[in-house]
């Protein structure tokens, strides 16, 4: 993220912002004023949506990946299909939610 915003040297300030968006420390519009603040940067709408979207694929492959993992044998660990099965559920809903916001222009 850092160095898609031309910010390679803060990653500090970038991830700072990206955790209190994510974890909802910060609600998402303050989370984004202390990064644009912080940066000197005006945050892109449309861009920001699209980032959000490949971070839910992005967890998607992640989640997958660690189901496959116990399914194959790879670990015995019974936490990693739980929690595969559980993220991907979970992580569906959320790319399906940001999805239906992104094609209907909605932002937040």
């Amino acid at each position: 993220v850092a160095r898609a915003v031309g910010m390679p040297g803060r990653i500090n300030t970038i991830m700072q912002t990206c955790y209190f968006a994510i974890s909802g420390v910060l609600p998402k519009d303050e989370a984004i004023a202390i990064w644009e603040k912080s940066s000197g940067l005006a945050v892109d709408a449309d861009a920001l949506r699209w980032w959000e979207l490949l971070a839910c694929l992005k967890g998607q492959a992640i989640w997958i990946s660690a189901t496959k993992e116990y399914q194959t044998g790879a670990t015995h660990d019974p936490l990693m299909a739980l929690a595969g099965w559980m993220q991907v559920n979970s992580q569906d809903r959320a790319t399906l939610e940001l999805m239906g916001r992104l094609s209907h222009g909605i932002s937040t």
